[in-house]
């Protein structure tokens, strides 16, 4: 994907925010991500703070730079809620979806044209409604577990499981 620059200078404040959110997040210094830019620290000043043409491969490298996602950035940007990238710099679900996207676009071709609005709107909501539930679910096991143990976690056992079945594969 290709962009000569991205207009953004209406949304500046909450790309600065973005910007200055996942620095904070990833417990970055602005040396640390020019260097990692390969920028002087003062052309990255200037970056972070939105002034000029903000490009595309800008974005790309604070990503690199920082372990973000460039597409949560333009996404939180977009919602205008700077927080959206932060939630995302982990998972990098906006990437992982678009990697998913130009994957399907590839295979399917010119057939894409096929889809029915429809039928791609129910299938992301019954995605994002399982995706949902699934967080709901580790939510609910997490707080049970906890309450039912105290805080205490007994990781030993798990590991020695894994570990002997390990072991006797191994053995001759």
């Amino acid at each position: 994907m290709s962009f000569s620059f991205l207009d953004l200078s209406e949304e500046r404040d909450i790309l600065c925010k973005v910007f200055r959110a996942i620095k904070k997040k990833r417990n970055l210094t602005s040396r640390e991500i020019a260097d990692s830019m390969g920028l002087a620290l003062r052309t990255y000043e200037q970056f972070e703070s939105g002034s000029g043409r903000i490009l595309f491969g800008q974005i790309q490298k604070f990503s690199e730079a920082t372990d973000s996602d460039p597409f949560a950035i333009l996404l939180a940007v977009m919602y205008r809620t700077p927080e959206f990238a932060v939630h995302c710099a982990d998972n990098k679900f906006p990437l992982i979806i678009t990697m998913s996207i130009e994957r399907f676009a590839e295979d399917m071709g010119s057939d894409v044209s096929l889809l029915e609005p429809l039928n791609v709107i129910t299938g992301c909501q019954r995605y994002l409604a399982e995706l949902k539930k699934k967080i709901a679910d580790d939510e609910l096991t997490v707080s049970k577990w906890l309450n039912g143990k105290r805080g205490y976690i007994d990781l030993g056992r798990l590991s020695l499981r894994g570990f002997r079945r390990t072991k006797r594969r191994e053995a001759p």
